[in-house]
């Protein structure tokens, strides 16, 4: 199965982020992620064998009671690999980005115990499109998101489908407890 841990974020959130496509005027080739599968990536750990879950949900138990729960605000559209000539398209993370760091680096931690390989390339963002022909410049594009309370996060299957992906959250993580 193919597996991801990530922050869901609140319905209001997500309708607010699918608005930016308005500010975008080249929008032809982008294929947007749909409003359901908007979500902020803390870790991609690939295609995983069943037998390996539990000991992945024990590890990420652990970095879930280990972390208090914090708040992100969101700001601005990005792009990768830079804002002019924008293959995948974001929104940043503002407020608590440093919290998202340091939540990322634990659960990079105990995912390495298990053999899953660190990606040192980390950025705090949530994809909003990827350019399927072309480029595109999101330079300047303005976009705020005052507050989200980030009380837990979860692992999450992937299954890819002609019609794109189908998400369904395994378990979730409650900051702070157990």
């Amino acid at each position: 199965m193919r597996l991801f841990i990530a922050i869901d974020l609140p319905f209001e959130a997500k309708k607010e982020i699918v608005g930016v496509r308005e500010l975008i005027k080249n929008k032809g080739g982008i294929k947007w992620v749909e409003m359901e599968n908007i979500h902020l990536t803390l870790k991609f750990l690939g295609e995983v064998k069943e037998d390996k879950v539990s000991a992945i949900e024990k590890r990420l138990r652990a970095v879930a009671k280990d972390t208090e729960p914090f708040i992100i605000s969101l700001r601005d559209v990005g792009g990768f690999p830079n804002v002019r000539e924008s293959r995948v398209i974001w929104v940043g993370v503002e407020q608590g980005r440093e919290m998202v760091y340091e939540l990322n680096r634990k659960i990079e931690r105990a995912m390495e115990k298990l053999g899953f390989e660190r990606d040192s390339r980390f950025h705090p963002h949530i994809t909003i499109g990827r350019v399927k022909r072309g480029r595109v410049n999101v330079q300047g594009l303005k976009f705020h998101y005052p507050s989200i309370f980030v009380k837990s996060f979860f692992l999450i299957s992937s299954r890819l489908t002609p019609s794109g992906p189908i998400y369904t959250p395994l378990r979730e993580f409650k900051l702070g407890e157990g």
